[in-house]
């Protein structure tokens, strides 16, 4: 009997699934410059990273820098950090994307980046 985990995919199904979209594996899977990044986003393949888009504009969406996460992070420290949606953010932001044009930061949460504008946080 074959394995079924992950909504219902086989192990095997899963692991070939990640592999046309990520360029290592685990944690530490890339190593960029001699620095290894945060988790999700240094493995994420540039095929990948060239079609996320914001939800909203459909512009292109980069990998956060360490300002983006900052700004973010002090808004999240002072109480003034809301999504979109309204909702109070209390939980800080190690990594993310970002929509320049629009100041647009969407939270990268479990390796997993949240595309849902409603989340989104706008920094201008």
């Amino acid at each position: 009997m074959r394995e079924k985990s992950w909504h219902g995919a086989t192990t095997q199904s899963r692991n070939n699934a990640s592999r046309g979209f990520f360029a290592g594996h685990g944690r530490f899977g890339l190593c960029i410059d001699g620095v290894f990044p945060s988790s999700f986003l240094p493995t994420v393949s540039p095929e990948l990273l060239d079609i996320l888009v914001c939800p909203r504009t459909k512009k292109k969406l980069q990998i956060a820098d360490t300002a983006v996460i900052d700004r973010v992070n002090a808004l999240i420290r002072s109480g003034k950090c809301k999504e979109v949606s309204g909702a109070q953010v209390s939980e800080p932001a190690t990594e993310g994307l970002y929509e320049p044009e629009g100041q647009t930061f969407y939270f990268v949460r479990e390796d997993i980046p949240v595309l849902i504008y409603d989340n989104a946080v706008k920094l201008g």
